[in-house]
């Protein structure tokens, strides 16, 4: 586990730098899942709403798969892996969004059934890439 300043990030996940994490299935090497890091809930502020495509959809590295709605505007989320959406969470049905924001590593947002496993080596991984990204994140949040 990586602390940074308030923040945790287990380093049983990877990383992009828009602050969507991913965990590949330990019973499926073709399936992650995806879900926002605590920072980037930080960043975004007060969720009023969360978004996602539905699953059957498909996405690809770097476009939207969804939007997050605060205070402070509309973020999309991009996704750092191309394949098709194969679960949403059920919190998001529910519109249950404090709680996934409360515990970002519990709960996660979609799963995916990603096409190429070598996207997953453009995400920060292992604790010596995860605290640099994260220290100037934590830089950027205090400006």
């Amino acid at each position: 586990m990586v602390s940074i300043g308030d923040f945790t990030f287990p380093e049983d996940r990877s990383y992009s730098r828009d602050h969507i994490w991913v965990k590949v299935e330990e019973k499926d090497a073709r399936t992650a899942v995806m879900g926002i890091d605590g920072m980037g809930y930080a960043i975004a502020g007060k969720i009023s709403i969360i978004r996602v495509k539905k699953g059957g959809k498909p996405t690809a590295k770097g476009k939207t798969f969804g939007t997050m709605e605060s205070g402070k505007g509309v973020v999309p989320l991009k996704s750092p892996l191309s394949g098709v959406i194969t679960d949403v969470n059920p919190l998001m049905e529910e519109k249950k969004f404090d709680v996934m924001v409360n515990d970002p590593f519990e709960h996660w947002l979609v799963k995916i059934q990603y096409d190429d496993p070598s996207e997953l080596d453009d995400l920060i991984k292992g604790a010596g890439e995860i605290t640099k990204w994260a220290k100037i994140e934590l830089a950027k949040m205090k400006k």
